[in-house]
């Protein structure tokens, strides 16, 4: 009988060969390609590294701040990075770069040295972030400066106004604050006191550190129980038209009413989502129908102006692509 040789044949061991080569690409890439674990792994010590580098800065800010009873100003900050040894070269106006690991730290990320403004050194424009009662942060724009004049030569102190929208309100029948037993009396009521419930939502969002008063806009600056929309608004477009048009409807502080052929509409006005100033009519009255009994109920969004204390520092931040912090003194 004739034995048999077992064995490998060409064709399988040319399969395995080539199995083994595509796993070990596999592996290679997997160790060293832009997402491998190899750059992964460098990546994440990099990252640790440099924000060891700014925890450490934040350290010795502190420190001197514990030291003096001050918060350290932009020079001061600069002179503890030169003192100890963390750049690499002359400081930059905005940033340095750091002598361990070469890594580029904007001053914007360190937290803890004061900008060196003060609140009447703000100018209309500047973005501010607004810590409010419940510690929510909210992007503010400078609405009035100090160096805001009106005609009559009224200064409104600085005034900031929400970027966007902090919270939605209906007005009108459907108004959670609304007094009647109908839905004509309900918005009547709305309408009637939309001065009132409005800035009553500001206040929910005045946080007294940093703000003596809270009002909506639309408000009389100076005298927050008046409507008169157009100074804000036209304020706002003076700023920028992305002040005013922000891609969502807001409320504007301001009834009216207008009407003919016996019908009188009484609205409340907001911008629309194009930055344009309309109304809402909340309810009519038609006198030769002989009803005075229609009422609607509108949502649109609200955004508080806030007027800030002068006795708090203005730290961090450049007001334009990262906003200013707020700081309490005491």
């Amino acid at each position: 009988m004739q034995k048999k040789e077992k064995g490998v044949t060409l064709i399988a061991l040319v399969v395995t060969i080539i199995v083994l080569i595509i796993l070990a690409g596999i592996s290679i890439t997997t160790l060293t390609g832009d997402k491998g674990l190899i750059n992964e792994a460098t990546n994440t010590s990099s990252e640790a590294q440099r924000e060891s580098i700014i925890e450490k800065i934040q350290a010795d800010l502190l420190k001197e701040k514990t030291k003096t009873g001050n918060t350290p100003t932009k020079d001061e900050l600069k002179a503890i990075i030169e003192e100890n040894g963390y750049n690499e070269g002359t400081l930059g106006d905005n940033n340095f770069v750091t002598k361990d690991g070469g890594y580029t730290i904007d001053y914007d990320e360190i937290i803890g040295w004061e900008n060196n403004l003060t609140v009447e050194e703000l100018k209309v424009g500047d973005k501010v972030n607004y810590i409010d009662k419940q510690g929510n942060t909210i992007e503010c724009i400078v609405l009035y400066d100090t160096n805001y004049n009106e005609t009559n030569g009224t200064n409104y102190g600085v005034q900031i106004i929400a970027s966007d929208v902090v919270c939605d309100v209906t007005l009108g029948y459907n108004d959670p604050t609304a007094i009647g037993n109908t839905n004509f009396e309900k918005a009547k009521y709305s309408y009637d006191n939309v001065i009132s419930i409005l800035n009553k939502k500001a206040i929910e969002y005045l946080n007294a550190e940093y703000a003596r008063d809270a009002r909506c806009v639309g408000t009389v600056p100076n005298n927050k129980n008046e409507g008169k929309y157009n100074i804000d608004y036209n304020q706002m477009n003076k700023v920028g038209s992305g002040i005013t048009n922000i891609g969502k409807t807001y409320w504007l502080a301001y009834n009216n009413s207008d009407g003919a052929a016996g019908t009188i509409y009484y609205m409340v006005y907001f911008v629309s989502n194009s930055g344009q100033r309309t109304s809402n009519w909340i309810y009519n009255t038609n006198s030769l129908a002989g009803s005075n009994s229609v009422g609607e109920s509108y949502t649109n969004g609200f955004r508080p102006v806030f007027t800030l204390n002068s006795d708090i520092n203005i730290i961090n931040g450049d007001g334009v692509n990262t906003p200013y912090t707020l700081e309490n003194k005491n």
